[in-house]
């Protein structure tokens, strides 16, 4: 826990306590957190390599640059 900040997985689990959401992202094993993680945040992946291929050279491909998103 830091104790600057005063959060910790103990203040967490009490300020959610009861949430459904909370309760099934804790039963759920690293791989599948992992890729839960992955499905949430593809969008912002495909926007940013969006914004970044705009000034950068024709050669090189979006997809790579979404794999290393999805990778990062």
């Amino acid at each position: 826990m830091d104790k600057r900040s005063g959060f910790g997985r103990k203040a967490v689990e009490r300020s959610h306590s009861g949430s459904k959401g909370i309760n099934a992202y804790d039963k759920m094993s690293s791989t599948q957190k992992r890729d839960e993680l992955v499905k949430k945040h593809l969008n912002l992946v495909n926007f940013i390599v969006s914004r970044l291929a705009i000034g950068l050279p024709s050669w090189i491909d979006k997809r790579d640059l979404i794999s290393s998103g999805v990778l990062g």
